[in-house]
């Protein structure tokens, strides 16, 4: 088995990623937590991560993979548009809501300061996909889906041809938050496996879907 990292390793690298933010983005960033890669199995692959918050609270997750130290990447640029998407969609209709969030992942050739001025500065063609990450605290009833499907369609109406309504019912409300307020960290696994309490899941990633085509979603 690998040996695990030390206390001093840890903080070797948690402090470096945090320079290379400060130093990238021109401001000052604040560790929130720092998450050091598993050990054991295929390590080259894992990564470090430090979640980190900008100046006007925006969060951000820097990596870096064991195989390449000193060498981080993170997701600043996809962070800062999703911020600008935070009033195009409306979930007030939804009862029972816990927490809700629009994403939104853009190429790599966009620059940080392309992003700057919104997404509404950007061509469609720069844009990857727009999630949408609903977290709410009741079962998944008609009255709840009908409010769903008109966020959905909501999300249609950006225009982006490639976006994802995923919706977690009666969560545990601390993991909930987690997942929702950093989707960028924990969304590369799927809600029902990092929560085990999630009692039914709405994935929507079709276009077009009628309302009785948007429940057959539900799982």
């Amino acid at each position: 088995m690998s040996q695990q990292p030390t206390k001093e390793e840890k903080k070797t690298s948690e402090s470096a990623m945090l320079s290379y933010l400060d130093k990238k983005y021109d401001q000052n960033f604040s560790a929130i937590n720092y998450i050091p890669a598993k050990r054991g199995f295929n390590d080259s692959m894992n990564v470090n991560i430090l979640v980190a918050k900008s100046e006007d609270g925006i969060l951000v997750n820097v990596r870096e993979r064991l195989s390449k130290p000193g060498k981080f990447f993170d997701d600043y640029r996809n962070a800062v548009a999703s911020k600008s998407l935070k009033d195009k969609i409306n979930y007030g209709s939804i009862e029972n809501l816990h927490l809700a969030k629009t994403y939104i992942t853009l190429t790599p050739e966009v620059e940080p300061e392309a992003v700057k001025n919104g997404v509404s500065s950007l061509a469609k063609d720069d844009v990857i996909m727009v999630f949408s990450i609903v977290s709410v605290s009741s079962d998944a009833d008609e009255k709840t889906l009908k409010a769903l499907y008109d966020v959905y369609q909501q999300l249609q109406s950006l225009g982006y041809p490639d976006t994802a309504l995923i919706v977690a019912f009666s969560p545990d409300k601390d993991k909930a938050e987690s997942y929702v307020n950093n989707f960028f960290l924990y969304g590369n696994q799927k809600w029902e496996e990092y929560d085990k309490s999630v009692k039914h899941v709405l994935k929507v990633n079709e276009n077009g879907l009628s309302f009785e085509e948007f429940k057959n979603q539900l799982k």
